[in-house]
């Protein structure tokens, strides 16, 4: 899916913001750019960390999302995520290393 709305977020930016875990997981295996951008330069990772929805966060990571991409503020996703997040969002991204490795 390409399609954007005024914002220009893709219909994983919106799954990542709001929550949908299943949503966003099939968008993902379904081949939908993981690291579009909208508008502010942010990613479905950046929404997902800010919102604190780090089961989709993992999701993301598992599936190749980039955890240094800057948006236009220069900001990360990891500094988005609370302090906790974090080391759960570190968590996923050694588990998805090691098992993909």
């Amino acid at each position: 899916m390409t399609a954007q709305d005024q914002n220009g977020q893709i219909a994983l930016h919106v799954a990542s913001e709001a929550g949908c875990v299943e949503v966003a997981r099939i968008l993902v295996e379904d081949g939908t750019h993981i690291s579009a951008r909208d508008e502010r330069g942010l990613t479905p990772l950046h929404l997902a960390l800010e919102m604190r929805h780090v089961d989709i966060a993992c999701v993301l990571v598992e599936h190749g999302a980039d955890m240094t991409v800057k948006s236009s503020f220069g900001r990360t996703p990891l500094d988005m995520a609370s302090a906790a997040n974090k080391w759960k969002l570190i968590a996923c991204s050694s588990l998805a290393s090691t098992r993909w490795t």
